[in-house]
């Protein structure tokens, strides 16, 4: 039998065990709330939602959650384990995809955010769209 305060500490830690799995920690030192993460507003409506905090929001923030919960899910012991491999693979390759649109849209929004860095932006695109050919 355990007492009261051995069991309410056994409670607090796995409260904190689920919150440690459902945070943004990995890309922040100091997390958000979810609640208040535009990723999350994203999951329910419009993430760039107009006449709001969230207007103009930026891409890679989303992508970037997104990246994190696929990981997660590719983890050991994560949800994917379940999948068949063919499921699994389309799964990282989909994580590989979206990692690097998620480069991307980093690089476009700290262009977007300093005056002549948008040109220097766009030429680099369209050198790398003309290697595509």
């Amino acid at each position: 039998l355990r007492g009261k305060d051995e069991e309410a500490e056994l409670q607090a830690d796995a409260n904190a065990a689920v919150a440690n799995e459902l945070c943004l920690q990995p890309l922040y030192a100091k997390p958000p709330p979810m609640w208040l993460h535009p990723a999350f507003v994203g999951e329910f409506c419009d993430s760039f939602a107009g006449s709001t905090a969230l207007e103009k929001g930026s891409m890679h923030i989303s992508l970037e959650v997104l990246v994190l919960a696929l990981q997660q899910m590719q983890a050991d012991g994560g949800s994917a384990a379940a999948l068949p491999h063919s499921q699994r693979a389309a799964l990282n390759s989909a994580c590989t995809a979206l990692e690097e649109a998620s480069i991307l849209a980093h690089k476009l929004a700290h262009a977007m955010s300093h005056p002549g860095q948008q040109r220097m932006y766009l030429n680099k695109v369209l050198r790398r769209l003309h290697t595509l050919e």
